[in-house]
């Protein structure tokens, strides 16, 4: 049901191949636990691309994306971490089992933000690794108004082009979105 089938002449259809079966499936990434709706999630429902960048969370800004669990504690451990466009947490979640000591996750959907929730159940964070629904374009300024300062902060935007035509305003906002997250780091 992809807008990109419109775009190739084809008619948009959501089915079943085979038989119809329970569409939330329970999978387990770098010793993190998400249950993933396949028929209701954004796309496939969870980006399996970011698999490396979930685990290095930290330490994106130094050049390393391939990062082991106890390296992860120690730059997580005992940190305030603000994920933006958490979709289902993921990045918030690697961060409350890297040892976080407080994590916030930002996204539009409702949807999204109930199933992060569920996932930081599913991996006994919800003390520590909470989920709010807000527009992240709107939030950040606010809580740089409020005074908030973050040990990290990730931002992961949904893509702001899908075309070579949009790309000086995509730089625009990719800009725009970083200078933003910037005034909320330590």
């Amino acid at each position: 049901d992809a807008n990109e089938r419109t775009k190739e002449g084809l008619p948009k259809v959501k089915h079943f191949i085979g038989e119809e079966f329970d569409t939330n499936v329970e999978i387990v990434e770098n010793g993190v636990h998400y249950m993933v709706d396949v028929v209701n999630g954004q796309k496939t429902g969870f980006f399996l691309d970011q698999k490396y960048n979930r685990q290095a969370v930290a330490r994106l800004a130094r050049g390393k994306t391939v990062l082991d669990r106890l390296a992860m504690q120690r730059i997580c451990k005992g940190k305030k971490v603000l994920d933006c466009f958490t979709h289902m947490g993921t990045f918030a979640l690697n961060a409350g089992i890297a040892g976080a000591s407080e994590v916030t996750g930002l996204d539009i959907s409702e949807y999204a933000v109930a199933q992060a929730e569920a996932n930081a159940r599913l991996n006994h964070l919800e003390n520590t690794v909470h989920f709010r629904c807000a527009n992240v374009l709107d939030e950040l300024p606010k809580l740089a108004a409020a005074g908030e300062k973050y040990d990290v902060v990730i931002l992961d935007p949904p893509a702001f082009t899908k075309s070579r035509e949009a790309t000086k305003n995509a730089i625009k906002g990719y800009r725009e979105i970083n200078m933003k997250g910037l005034k909320l780091v330590k």
